[in-house]
């Protein structure tokens, strides 16, 4: 079984310690990928993740590997870091999938178009307001808590009036990935040996996000195009229709036609 998703309350003094000391903060959230396709799982993969954030810059830590073990065959083989500089307005992750796991993403902040919904929901006492935004081929929901006021989140998000503390990604396919805060500590204590760049080793190679997008679009669209056209011929028809889309588990890729 999988274990029951729940969310803190938090008493006002701890958030009012929070403002007034700035004190670390590390947020535990569970990832779910939920599958509309024919081979969807009767159950949702779940991987646990954790949020470091000091000083003003985070890392987010996806741990796959932990989760592989629960559901062989669902998830890489590594665990997965973002890593965001907000001095710098920097953020970096690995190009999962893309020419055999070398390169890192170098990705600017403040760069995903949020619209502010008045949609609230109350929660164990708390009000969460709702954000949304079309980013990277994937429909984003985003509930995010004003009262810490830290514009960060988990996996790539950020960017918000407040800490994001559920948000899901539905692909052009119908696919969804959500992720749920279980956690949340304020403490004194430095997170300096958890929040490190996680890319120095030599063989990391650096590629901007729009140069890597461009060029795993056309390879893959190249692909997809060249696997519907040999289903369709398969079949004894030749006329495309309908709609097919492929998505990663990285969240950056949706590539549907026609």
């Amino acid at each position: 079984m999988f274990k029951r998703v729940f969310f803190l309350v938090f008493p006002f003094f701890s958030i009012f310690l929070y403002a007034q000391e700035s004190l670390n903060v590390k947020v535990s959230y569970v990832m779910n990928l939920k599958s509309v396709g024919t081979y969807q799982s009767t159950s949702l993969p779940e991987v646990e993740c954790t949020l470091y954030i000091q000083n003003g810059m985070s890392k987010f830590n996806m741990l796959y590997l932990e989760a592989e073990k629960k559901y062989p065959g669902e998830f890489y083989n590594q665990n997965v870091s973002v890593y965001k500089d907000f001095n710098k307005n920097e953020m970096f992750g690995r190009a999962i999938g893309y020419k055999n796991f070398e390169y890192v993403i170098k990705d600017s902040l403040n760069i995903i178009d949020w619209k502010l919904e008045e949609s609230t929901k109350l929660i164990n006492g708390k009000t969460r307001k709702l954000a949304t935004a079309h980013w990277r081929d994937h429909d984003w929901e985003a509930w995010y808590d004003e009262s810490i006021p830290i514009s960060d989140g988990p996996f790539k998000l950020h960017g918000l009036p407040g800490l994001i503390l559920e948000a899901k990604a539905t692909a052009c396919d119908g696919n969804s990935y959500s992720f749920t805060m279980t956690e949340i500590e304020f403490t004194k204590d430095s997170f300096e040996k958890k929040i490190f760049y996680p890319f120095k080793n030599k063989e990391f190679k650096l590629i901007e996000y729009d140069t890597m997008y461009k060029d795993k679009s056309k390879t893959t669209m190249n692909s997809l195009k060249n696997s519907y056209l040999r289903a369709r011929e398969s079949d004894g028809n030749n006329i495309i229709t309908g709609r097919s889309c492929s998505s990663s588990i990285t969240f950056d890729f949706c590539f549907c036609y026609p």
